[in-house]
Parts: structure tokens; sequence; C-alpha cells
């Protein structure tokens, strides 16, 4: 359990707070980033800054209750190229602004559903809200992510959306938060208040929880979604949402070539010698052709994991590189790209 009179120092992540600081972390690809993973402005006289979020169903937009400011106009504008803007704003009932300030468990409120004025036609990951749901889906150790706009070393200032991962072994429960302690991958910046944390199932993002804070230790403080079952305003359409377990398999490709890079699918099967292997729930597997014999391809394949699945030197992460692995072209997909920023401002 957490020593909640220890000395930290917890920091609110919208930029009004601060101007500069980079981000730290493990970069997802750019086309892993869910279609409903937002930006939102705040404007309020001649401030303007930005959170992050993401939609729980077409017409509610989930972020944190402490960006929430009187008097302020708000536009979403999303991943898909979306733009909404706020109609109606519902903080948690037992935020305080002033409590978050004295005890850390009060961030486990940080919740905020703010009602959009269209619906969106984008596909939208699910969203737990049953404690005994989201702990099941956390002891599976799963891949995880939060998507934010928040500062990195690569721009100046926020509002340019990323993804960036952890695993679920990383993370402890306690009394309504989720603790990330992942300093060396998962860390969250200005900018990524109120971004949307997400966990794997199979192979689909899961919404388990909003960010809130980080600590000077670098553990990253999430409110669990369960808590917003405590405040019945805060409700969303469960049934009304779009979701695709894998976009990447849509991408039919049409033709692989050698010497290019490619994805590999996740859960895909492959071969190394004799030994039938599987790629697991990672969408950063990817292949480079060297050669091509009917239906299937033989290359380099680049994995890349948490610690739990690989012995690494660092204890944290690493990539492991196979040489002549065949895999079929079916669990190929688009060609391997690094990751990139969408500019949402």
């Amino acid at each position: 359990m957490m020593n909640i009179l220890r000395l930290l120092l917890f920091i609110g992540l919208c930029t009004q707070a601060f101007s500069s600081r980079a981000s730290l972390g493990k970069l997802l690809n750019i086309e892993e980033i869910p279609q409903a993973a937002c930006l939102a402005e705040f404007k309020s006289g001649s401030e303007t800054y930005h959170c992050s979020g993401a939609l729980v169903d077409s017409q509610t937009f989930k972020t944190a209750a402490h960006c929430l400011k009187e008097d302020t106009d708000i536009t979403i504008r999303c991943v898909s190229g979306e733009e909404f803007q706020v109609i109606e704003v519902i903080g948690h009932k037992k935020f305080n602004h002033k409590k978050i300030k004295r005890n850390l468990y009060e961030r486990r409120y940080d919740h905020a559903f703010l009602s959009l004025d269209k619906p969106s036609k984008s596909s939208i990951p699910k969203t737990f809200v049953n404690k005994e749901e989201i702990h099941e889906l956390l002891a599976q150790k799963r891949e995880c992510a939060f998507f934010g706009v928040g500062l990195n070393p690569w721009y100046q200032g926020t509002g340019r959306m990323h993804g960036v991962k952890t695993s679920s072994s990383k993370i402890s429960i306690e009394n309504g938060l989720l603790i990330i302690n992942d300093p060396f991958s998962a860390v969250t910046m200005i900018g990524d208040s109120g971004a949307s944390f997400f966990c794997k199932d199979e192979r689909e993002w899961i919404n388990i929880g909003t960010v809130s804070a980080h600590s000077w230790e670098n553990e990253t403080i999430v409110a669990s979604n369960d808590i917003t079952k405590e405040d019945h305003a805060l409700r969303f359409n469960s049934l009304g949402i779009r979701s695709k377990l894998n976009e990447l398999e849509s991408d039919n490709l049409q033709e692989i070539e050698v010497a290019k890079t490619y994805r590999v699918l996740p859960f895909s099967e492959y071969h190394d010698g004799d030994i039938v292997l599987n790629t697991g729930d990672r969408q950063r597997a990817r292949i480079e052709i060297t050669s091509i014999d009917g239906n299937y391809v033989t290359g380099k394949l680049d994995h890349y994991g948490p610690a739990d699945y690989y012995l690494c030197g660092d204890g944290i992460s690493c990539e492991e590189t196979l040489i002549n692995i065949r895999i079929h072209k079916s669990n190929l997909t688009s060609n391997y790209q690094r990751p990139e920023f969408i500019d949402l401002r």
C-alpha cells in the first residue's frame, strides 16, 4: 500500500500549468492509435490549453475533471479527423480540486464526461466500468497504453497525438487508482491529462481509466473507470459503440516485395526451422522479406515487447531479431512505419 504521507509532488498534466518538459516513453506506431483518441482544446478569454481524452460512445468524450474550468469553450478534435463542440460538461460529483492536492486517492474521481454536438462516425473501443472486468484484464499481463497530446522531445508545445505503451505487470491497483511504475517506458507529460488508459484484450484496446497525474518518482496516476459508477450522471451508451477487433486486418496486401519490411499481425504463427511459434499480442512485430515462396515469405523478424516476454539486458524491454523466419502472407499488413505524431492542434 502506498504511503500517502511520503514526500510526493503530483502534477496535473494540463498545459496551462507548465510550458516545457519533454515526453518520455516507448511510442506505438501511428496506425495503432485508436480513431477515437482525441485532443480537447479549452479556450477561456485569451487563454488556450490542451488536455487529452477519448470517445466512449458516439457522442460522449471522457477526459480528466481537473481539466475543466468555468466559462470555457471546448473543441474536441480526434484522430479520425472529426471535430466536435462540447454542449454539456459533467465532472464526477465527488471530484474536488483542493482535495487532490492533499490526498492522492482523491484523484480516483478525476473523470469528466463531455457531451458532443453531433455523433461520431468512427470506430470506438470498448470501455470497461466494472471493477471485476478491469482487474481481470490487468491480471492477464497485457500490453497497455495511453494516447495523449503531451509535450515530447521532437516538438515544442502540445497538440500532437502519440501512443505510449507499458505492460499491465507494471500496474498496481490502490483504492480506485491504477499506479503505473514504469519510469523508462510510460511517462506522462504536460498535455496528457485526461488521456484514456487502455489495455489489450486479445487484439482489441479496452478503455479502463483516465490519466490524472504523474509524480516526481515518474509514476503515472490513472483514475480507474469503475469509480464512474458512483456518479449516475456519468453514463454513456455502451450499446451504441462501433468497435473493430483489429483494424489492421482490413489491410489486404495486393503485392509483397523482397527487401521491403512489413508489419506482422498479432497472434500470427511463424516457423523458425522446424519450430512453430507465435507473435503473441504485440503489434510491433515486423519482418524484412528476403525471399518469397508461394504463399510464404522468409525474412528477418523483429519482435518488440516488455521484459515479461523476453529476458532483456535492461530489465525493462527489448527487441529480439530472428533470421530465416517463414510466415504466411496472410499474416502481413502494410509497410512498417516508424512512429509519427498526429497534429490535432
